[in-house]
């Protein structure tokens, strides 16, 4: 008794089963095959776009507070300090302690840290300040976002 829907006097294209067929059918190409598209550049980039909006948006809140006159740990004249413009700390460069107070912290650190979740990041007031910076790891990860760790 043979299987069942075997044939040996079938040519080719008979041999091949139905299911095979119907993949190949509805297959555009072997691109996109293994679940990868075209447009995942087209997702990255507006991910990147709306990440660079939020960034902007919240550098514009915090633009509008008036900067110190002077250093809040050594009273010396506040001039281009990169903690004041990045995340309104008003400390200048020398006074800056990378290893304690003003340590940046990654994102998933301050939520495994200080028990937070992505909405008391994002969401809560008043918004917390980041700097987006390119993950050293792979460049195609999405970008790291550093918090200070006295906000």
């Amino acid at each position: 008794m043979p299987k069942r829907g075997y044939n040996p006097s079938a040519s080719e294209e008979d041999k091949i089963p139905i299911v095979e067929k119907l993949y190949r059918e509805n297959q555009e190409s072997d691109a996109v095959g293994g679940g990868f598209c075209d447009d995942d550049d087209e997702v990255q980039e507006r991910r990147e776009q709306i990440s660079e909006m939020r960034q902007k948006r919240a550098d514009a809140i915090h633009s509008s507070i008036k900067a110190p006159d002077n250093c809040e740990k050594c009273d010396k004249l506040l001039m281009d300090s990169w903690l004041w413009e990045r995340y309104n700390c008003p400390v200048c460069d020398a006074c800056r302690d990378d290893k304690g107070e003003h340590k940046l912290l990654a994102r998933t650190e301050v939520k495994t840290t200080y028990l937070l979740k992505d909405c008391d990041l994002d969401l809560r007031k008043p918004p917390l300040r980041y700097w987006a910076k390119k993950n050293p790891h792979n460049p195609r990860y999405g970008d790291m976002k550093l918090y200070l760790k006295c906000q």
